[in-house]
């Protein structure tokens, strides 16, 4: 990865426990994030390119075990290090369900950061409009800072 980093905030109000996923070569685990806090993501292998996050709200020791991919209701970032022509290339994505905010900023400002932190003002792939909104940044130029929060933006009451 180059040393690109990807760090996780939680912006909730309750412990998230947050899941990457890697398909080829296989790998994923997870972590539990505490209220305000954050984290960086374990470095998936150096020939890992591509990689999945998502979260849920509860203990990462009373959710689906750490080692596989996400099952659908989850609001996912995906995101590709080193792809084509030397770009990352990321997304939102909510066409296999949607349980919470996540917005992508980068710390290049000239990269395009993305929200979805609501269903109805995402602009990532939802079910109705499953078009990836795929955005790239020349690799190893940026890192990311992925902020999983409320979809009611914490004026809800969260049990």
């Amino acid at each position: 990865m180059d040393g690109t980093i990807i760090r996780v905030v939680n912006t909730w109000q309750t412990t998230i426990c947050v899941q990457h996923w890697a398909p080829s070569p296989v790998d994923g685990g997870c972590f539990d994030l505490a209220p305000g806090k954050s984290s960086n993501l374990l470095n998936p292998s150096s020939s890992t390119q591509k990689v999945t996050v998502w979260a849920s709200l509860d203990s990462c020791s009373k959710v689906q075990p750490c080692n596989h991919g996400p099952s659908s209701g989850f609001t996912q970032f995906e995101f590709t290090l080193h792809g084509s022509s030397n770009f990352d290339y990321y997304d939102v994505s909510a066409v296999a369900g949607f349980n919470m905010g996540v917005s992508v900023f980068l710390t290049n400002s000239s990269c395009p950061s993305i929200s979805c932190v609501t269903l109805e003002s995402c602009e990532g792939a939802t079910k109705e409009n499953p078009t990836h909104a795929v955005k790239s940044c020349l690799s190893g130029t940026s890192n990311y800072i992925v902020s999983f929060s409320s979809p009611c933006q914490k004026v809800c009451n969260i049990v």
